[in-house]
């Protein structure tokens, strides 16, 4: 091997530096910069412009306010209103829009102003509480559970024009990661990442991002995108292919929120975990049912139709036993990987409170520090120089004194965004606890169906050594009465042929034997050992080849 000078080892470092720029450059990780990509606008997002619903619950509110939206002159109209909080402002709370995925032969709804989250609620229940003919219904406590039967509607669908959805990308810092999370429509996400970006009209600031994405193996899967500003604590939201019972759901549980709760970056993330546990809470008793039907099925697999047409009903059993088998698998493997995820949002829940932590620790302290500082120098100020000189000291004491304030003040928010955490962080346990316990329910139902099978088989062989038993009775039975009368048969049989006289033909008795018998004799040795050697070519020459054909045969089907 030829000895490196010093230029080639130069040129080396530099090729080795180049690639590592290269990898990093082609790393698809939370880069500082906020809206999608423009490719994303048209290879992961379809359009088809309808009403959205727009939520908000800001410190200034005193209840959630909503509007519907649907043209972009309506988006751009509440844009420019006012009531759009800035990041430059100050605001806190939640802007919300469910991006509504219209169910087969479901109506629009939608109010034509601005309204409070109880007169959409009311108006809502009044529409819905209504039939075709007028009268009232009952509308059920878990409508949300009852719709098993929607079409599928893919959450890339937006009820936007694309001028809408970029002025939409644009308003609502959307990060660019937000389409690949979306792109994995077979598998749940949550991703949360912080950068420090550009905002509009304001400087440099931190941001937090969170996305989430459920399954699509079932109907009325959604994703999710939150983008917080912790400098205000106002959080952009959007919660994608959001049927209309799902965002009854979602304003109902704003509705009882405070600004506080509202301010919680993770509020709405929890709100998307308890609407996923709704749909697999459903999903896992469908299952349940059908796969203790199928045990009951094995339990009992002799019934009228199975006499009567055994092969119809095997047929038609099979398929549908190892059909329920693999998807009650598939939704055990699902709650896994879901729940792996609820596990990544609590470890980030768990992240924020110990930041929280520090910032009330922090805050405590500046405090502190601020309220000593205020007494040493109202000490050191003689009482004739504060009146005397109002217009010098008066300001720099007033200062502290509203700085202490601000403290405070700021303390004690920090002090509600922790309570909230805490119930958060309680409520994200509790719920893995509960999927814990469902994925137990499906490892105990995917065993009790196997073993049922096993049962099932083992019964079945029992029942077929029983029968071959019996046969064998009966085959020992049919063996005696031939070993009875065979040597009889064959006797009398070889003695009445030709071949043998018993009487002369004067009618005296007289033996005689042919000397053709040698015929018979030479024929039936020939065919005899024709016999054997078939059943020896047959069944013991060529039977070692037969298992390797059958395992050939049977791993072809």
């Amino acid at each position: 091997m030829p000895k490196l000078t010093g230029p080639t080892l130069i040129l080396t470092y530099c090729l080795i530096d180049s690639k590592i720029d290269q990898a990093i450059a082609n790393m698809d990780w939370a880069e500082d910069r906020l809206g999608i990509s423009e490719g994303d606008f048209h290879r992961v997002w379809r359009y088809d412009e309808r009403y959205s619903t727009v939520v908000q619950l800001t410190s200034v509110d005193k209840s959630p306010l909503i509007w519907s939206l649907g043209t972009k002159a309506e988006w751009e109209a509440w844009f420019k209103s006012g009531q759009y909080p800035e990041v430059n402002g100050c605001q806190s709370g939640l802007v919300l829009i469910t991006s509504l995925a219209k169910r087969s032969g479901e109506k629009d709804f939608k109010l034509e102003k601005r309204s409070s989250s109880n007169e959409w609620l009311s108006e809502y229940n009044e529409k819905r509480h209504v039939n075709s003919d007028g009268r009232k219904a009952s509308l059920t406590k878990h409508e949300l559970e009852s719709n098993i039967n929607i079409a599928r509607r893919s959450v890339r669908s937006l009820p936007f024009t694309e001028s809408t959805f970029r002025l939409i990308n644009q308003k609502f810092y959307l990060h660019h990661s937000i389409s690949s999370v979306v792109s994995k429509a077979d598998m749940p996400v949550f991703y949360s990442a912080e950068i420090e970006v550009d905002a509009e009209n304001a400087e440099k600031c931190q941001a937090q991002v969170y996305h989430s994405r459920t399954t699509n193996a079932w109907d009325m899967d959604l994703a999710l995108t939150v983008t917080h500003f912790p400098a205000i604590g106002l959080s952009y939201a959007i919660i994608f292919g959001c049927p209309l019972a799902v965002e009854e759901v979602i304003i109902r549980r704003i509705s009882r929120m405070g600004p506080a709760d509202a301010s919680h970056p993770l509020m709405i993330p929890g709100i998307f975990a308890e609407i996923e546990r709704t749909r697999h809470i459903q999903t896992i008793e469908l299952m349940a049912e059908k796969v203790e039907g199928r045990m009951f099925e094995l339990d009992y697999p002799l019934s009228e139709q199975y006499h009567h047409n055994l092969d119809l009903e095997r047929a038609q059993r099979q398929p549908n036993h190892k059909d329920d088998y693999h998807d009650m698998a598939y939704l055990k493997n699902s709650l896994v990987s879901w729940r792996t995820q609820l596990s990544n949002m609590l470890k980030q829940a768990q992240q924020l409170e110990n930041a929280h932590v520090r910032a009330e620790q922090e805050a405590a302290m500046a405090m502190q520090h601020t309220t000593a500082l205020s007494t040493i120098m109202s000490q050191a100020i003689p009482a004739s120089d504060v009146y005397d000189h109002s217009q010098t000291n008066q300001p720099k004491i007033g200062t502290l004194s509203t700085h202490t304030e601000a403290q405070h003040g700021n303390t004690m928010s920090i002090g509600k965004i922790r309570r909230i955490g805490h119930k958060i962080i309680g409520r994200l346990q509790a719920i893995m606890d509960e999927y814990d316990d469902k994925i137990r329910d499906c490892t105990m139902r995917l065993d009790g169906m196997s073993i049922a099978t096993q049962w099932a088989q083992g019964e079945t062989s029992v029942e077929i050594g029983l029968a071959t038993s019996n046969d064998s009775k009966h085959m020992r039975s049919i063996a005696i009465v031939t070993m009875v009368f065979l040597p009889g048969t064959f006797l009398a049989s070889v003695f009445s042929m030709s071949f043998f006289s018993w009487f002369s033909e004067s009618g005296t008795s007289q033996v005689q034997v042919s000397s053709y018998i040698w015929i018979y004799i030479a024929v039936a040795l020939v065919f005899t050992v024709i016999t054997i050697g078939l059943w020896y070519y047959f069944n013991i020459w060529r039977r070692p080849e037969r298992p390797e054909v059958e395992e050939l045969q049977l791993s072809t089907a």
